[in-house]
């Protein structure tokens, strides 16, 4: 458990210094920023680790450094390389985390930190101690989110607990000591899921833009920062996957080997992201009604501890509930335990989603809605839902791409028969085939790219989602408040 935590909070640490560029530059309130800065989060977990592995094979120069040096630095190379390629997985999390914060900082106290003597290190720790709270924050939820991962940490032989839990799980067969075992990462889990919860729950009236003209000297030197965090995170990765290709027709020969892998992760996400966003339409849907709101906030806190516990154990909870006494022996054959063990893993996006789109409309636009259209659900799709589809579209596609790539959940439920991208990239990672490897890290990336290029898109399009304005044929049209 100390090792957990020591590299929890090294990776949760790394994560939010790098994060900080990208989050000062969320105080433009930019819905194009925001969503290439979630780029990395659905990318694969393993990306950096992996892409940036390959320069440590052998024959290369730092492979032969390695090989030459004591025998300790090998191990010590790889614990080092999982943790910063966490780092750059995770630091979008403290960029969405410190940018709320920062886009909360009044702009007339940092045009009057422009007046003061001192110098650009004085105004940058004054701006440090009004974000101490988002950046104490950030380092707790990436350590969570880093105490419940396992397969970079496991691949570089760290003995985590998580590691060690998923090597107990494959020894022993006693349900009661199994969840005995996992009682400390439940309970963290349901603690900080019920906090995370409590936060957001937090009336806050909505931000509205007033002409960003807060530190704009030094908006072109964040904004490249945080353009070389997030090149080191997805591009660089992807290019040193190509570049260590042997023959381009391995990229065809992924597609007319593995069709069947594919075909299966690609059904199962499409399955995942409807009801991702059926879930982000029901908790926006839920908050936006008076009367049930308090539902959406225990939903809220569900997904969210969910979404912190490991998905190894997410995903052996879920195998042990199908293969219970009183569930059909035939529907732990079909791929509906893993649809649902996604939707576990990743259905708190869907909620925050929704809980975020509620958080848009102003009192005095949700008092508009109740007073002119009622607190029905129609009225919230017509005055609510329909300007925002592309967002929600959006999420869709997010979830699709979360579960092309989840890999902790799907090794224990996956039923028999072809196989998924997940476990066939896994048996790559662990044997270090460096040419299958690459072919299928690169189809997979472009295949990601893609449908987070195109759930951007869809964001980013919509820009900010005017909440509860009415549609042009409506009958209340010009009379709810812009």
């Amino acid at each position: 458990m100390i090792t957990t935590v020591e590299y929890s909070v090294a990776i949760g640490l790394v994560a939010t210094v790098l994060g900080l560029p990208a989050g000062w530059a969320l105080r433009r309130r930019s819905a194009v920023i925001a969503a290439l800065i979630c780029v990395p989060l659905l990318m694969p977990i393993y990306l950096a680790y992996a892409g940036w592995g390959l320069l440590r094979g052998p024959g290369s120069w730092v492979g032969d450094m390695l090989g030459r040096g004591p025998h300790w630095l090998g191990p010590a190379f790889d614990h080092c390389l999982a943790a910063c390629g966490l780092s750059l997985w995770a630091w979008p999390i403290a960029a969405l985390i410190v940018g709320a914060s920062a886009r909360r900082i009044p702009s007339h106290l940092l045009d009057s930190l422009d007046l003061e003597p001192g110098g650009p290190c004085k105004r940058a720790s004054v701006v440090l101690r009004l974000l101490a709270g988002s950046i104490g924050a950030s380092v707790l939820i990436i350590g969570l989110v880093m105490a419940g991962s396992a397969i970079p940490l496991q691949l570089a032989q760290v003995d985590t607990y998580t590691v060690h839990l998923c090597v107990y799980l494959s020894l022993t067969t006693n349900t009661a000591s199994i969840w005995g075992a996992t009682l400390p990462l439940l309970g963290m889990a349901l603690i900080a899921g019920g906090a995370l919860a409590h936060a957001a729950g937090k009336e806050r009236t909505p931000i509205r833009d007033e002409g960003d003209t807060a530190n704009r000297r030094h908006s072109r030197g964040v904004l490249v920062l945080a353009a070389v965090v997030w090149g080191l995170s997805v591009p660089v990765p992807m290019g040193l996957f190509v570049w260590h290709l042997r023959w381009w027709v391995s990229l065809w020969n992924f597609w007319k080997n593995e069709y069947q892998a594919v075909g299966t992760s690609l059904w199962v996400g499409a399955a995942v992201g409807i009801i991702i966003a059926i879930l982000a339409m029901a908790t926006w849907a839920l908050r936006a009604s008076v009367k049930s709101s308090k539902v959406a906030r225990g939903g809220l806190w569900a997904t969210l501890a969910a979404g912190l516990f490991p998905g190894t154990l997410v995903g052996s909870a879920t195998l042990a509930f199908w293969n219970a006494p009183f569930m059909p022996r035939a529907a732990g054959d079909t791929l509906v335990p893993v649809v649902l063990a996604h939707v576990a893993r990743f259905g708190f996006i869907g909620v925050l989603a929704g809980w975020w789109m509620a958080s848009l409309e102003t009192p005095d636009e949700r008092g508009a809605r109740l007073m002119l259209a009622g607190d029905g659900v129609r009225a919230w799709a017509a005055l609510c839902l329909r300007p925002a589809a592309g967002v929600v579209v959006g999420i869709a596609l997010a979830g699709l791409a979360l579960s092309l790539h989840e890999i902790e959940s799907t090794i224990y439920v996956q039923p028999p028969g072809p196989s998924s991208l997940a476990q066939y990239i896994l048996d790559k990672l662990h044997y270090n085939r460096d040419e299958d490897l690459c072919a299928a890290c690169v189809n997979v990336l472009a295949v990601g790219t893609v449908l987070a290029g195109g759930a951007g898109w869809l964001i980013g399009r919509a820009g900010r989602p005017r909440a509860c304005s009415e549609p042009p044929d409506s009958p209340v049209s010009g009379m709810l408040p812009e």
